[in-house]
């Protein structure tokens, strides 16, 4: 056996809390004596409290607190946990107060020199993500029970319509955290269909007395994709894609669940997919408008054809604010020798029922990337305290043509991009700043 074998072994047999000899260890494991020292000097350097007794009843043993430490892990195997840890309490883990008292179990019995690596591998570590409610938590871990024990629920749900709550029985099959929101997928008994609904919206939850069971091979996870853009897995029509690109490009494109789930084929330098034609036609040419030139449609026609027509649009469209934006220049008044003024401008955005929060955070990462923006002094994300699914945006340019321009950035028009699928109407309004606080 190899020296690990051995160790954990011996480390197994001292657990189970009684005293043992060295000699008694080598004859229980068929190893030598010395073989047995050497585990307990290893054992003892990795931070097993590992106690030798003389006397007629001596021995090696464990000290008693130990008998709770977790398995040994070798030094990658901890830097996983602790930095997966980290990726798990800041998506909203229901459960992190028991992950905590994990990781610090782990933390617990290691030597000195492995705490401090361990502390470094977590400082050496990020996550950036919104934070979670404790209410939201408390509902999470509710739910999870539930779908673990296959307990209904009696459940209130918001629908952030500005309509009064929805009480039902639900069968909650999993929670699945999807896109930086949590969702649970079950039967819902008021429809009498399996339905998805996010967890930031349930209002009320007590267990029910019914019971249920789940369905053999449901996953949450697949029900949930499929309910969020139909038709795009498993279509009773299916349509074959081919692309060509750099294999970054591709690796990139790759990252995206719809096509990381339909590819068929991929090779140096291109790749194939089976797509839903339905959703090849509604979302996939906006997915893939964001890289450009940097893909090339291989096949089908119609696919490319599409995608001339939405650039076609999105010129005409840019075509008409440029000139819009142009004439307004010129009759907007300005210091004696300036041809234009600062820019302002409101939008309303509605976003399609639901979609509002997803809506609000590409925004959000529009006015992280308008920090750097050349021309942009302010710009600013509101929602609606009545309707959760209407967003307005404040922006103050330094002039017009900063705004233009930054409509032609890259960045921007990826956003753009995405933002536009979760969008159900649009009202900007023009302005022309006179003064004010914050106004340069």
């Amino acid at each position: 056996m190899s020296k690990s074998t051995n160790m954990l072994s011996i480390l197994w047999l001292l657990r189970e809390g009684r005293r043992m000899t060295a000699q008694q260890l080598a004859d229980e494991l068929e190893i030598h004596i010395r073989t047995v020292y050497r585990c307990i000097d290893s054992l003892c350097a990795s931070g097993v409290p590992i106690v030798a007794e003389s006397g007629p009843n001596g021995g090696y043993r464990i000290l008693d607190h130990f008998a709770e430490s977790p398995l040994l892990f070798d030094m990658e195997e901890q830097k996983a946990l602790v930095q997966a840890s980290t990726f798990a309490r800041e998506a909203g883990y229901p459960f992190g107060e028991a992950l905590g008292r994990a990781i610090d179990k782990l933390k617990r019995y290691t030597n000195e020199e492995q705490l401090d690596r361990i502390e470094r591998h977590m400082d050496a570590f990020s996550v950036i993500h919104p934070p979670v409610e404790v209410r939201q938590r408390e509902t999470l871990r509710a739910l999870e029970e539930a779908a673990s024990h296959g307990r209904s629920v009696k459940m209130e749900y918001d629908k952030g319509k500005g309509e009064a709550p929805v009480a039902r029985i639900f069968d909650p099959y999993g929670i699945v955290h999807w896109k930086g929101a949590w969702y649970t997928v079950g039967f819902c008994c008021l429809r009498g269909q399996l339905r998805s609904f996010r967890a930031d919206r349930i209002v009320r939850l007590e267990p029910a007395e019914r019971r249920f069971e789940r369905p053999d091979g449901f996953s949450a996870k697949e029900h949930l994709l499929r309910e969020l853009l139909p038709d795009a897995l498993d279509a009773d029509e299916v349509t074959l894609v081919r692309l060509r690109g750099d294999e970054r490009v591709l690796d990139l494109l790759g990252q995206h669940w719809l096509f990381a789930h339909t590819v068929v084929e991929r090779g140096d330098g291109h790749a194939a997919y089976q797509i839903g034609t339905s959703s090849l036609q509604k979302y996939v040419p906006y997915f893939l408008l964001p890289y450009g030139k940097a893909l090339t449609i291989v096949e089908p026609d119609f696919l490319i054809e599409r995608m001339a027509d939405l650039c076609g649009e999105l010129a005409d469209h840019y075509g008409e604010m440029k000139n819009k934006t142009g004439t307004e220049a010129e009759c907007r008044p300005g210091k004696e020798g300036e041809t234009m003024g600062k820019f302002a401008m409101y939008g309303k955005l509605k976003a399609h029922p639901g979609q509002g929060e997803a809506l609000a955070a590409i925004l959000l990462e529009a006015a992280e990337q308008a920090e750097t923006t050349e021309g942009c002094e302010l710009y600013i994300v509101n929602v609606a305290e009545d309707d959760p699914d209407t967003i307005w945006v404040t922006e103050l340019w330094r002039d017009a043509a900063a705004h233009e321009a930054s409509l032609r950035d890259e960045e921007t028009l990826a956003m753009i991009m995405r933002a536009k699928p979760l969008i159900a109407g649009v009202e900007p309004v023009k302005l022309r700043p006179l003064g004010g606080k914050g106004y340069r």
